[in-house]
């Protein structure tokens, strides 16, 4: 829905990249959650290293199929698909983090709303 309308009302890429931009920010994180999830079950640093992978992770395979999508338009775009994935590390780290510290806390907190973890856990 968001970039249904980000493309409508403020023409970022138009409605014609919306299928596009839909994979670059769905499928890293379908990717990520079958990867990470049986990880982030678990308890202790393995828990938290695992949130932070799938954050990690899922930024960076955002950045290169950005930069995938770039190149694959036209060959001029191979230098700004590089500079792209480049400027996603410092979100990457930042994303990893921040996914480490919110499974934490739902841990904590309200772990039925994590897959495959009880109020018991």
């Amino acid at each position: 829905m968001a970039l249904l309308l980000q493309g409508v009302f403020f023409q970022f890429g138009g409605l014609t990249t919306l299928g596009v931009n839909t994979i670059i920010m769905a499928l890293p994180a379908i990717v990520c959650y079958y990867l990470f999830a049986p990880l982030v079950r678990r308890g202790g640093a393995i828990s938290m290293a695992a949130a932070f992978g799938c954050g990690f992770l899922a930024v960076l395979l955002g950045g290169i199929l950005v930069g995938a999508a770039l190149m694959f338009t036209e060959e001029n775009f191979l230098e700004v698909a590089a500079l792209v994935v480049t400027a996603h590390v410092p979100v990457m780290v930042i994303e990893g983090i921040v996914t480490a510290f919110c499974v934490a806390f739902l841990k904590k907190v309200q772990p039925s709303m994590l897959p495959g973890l009880d109020d018991k856990t």
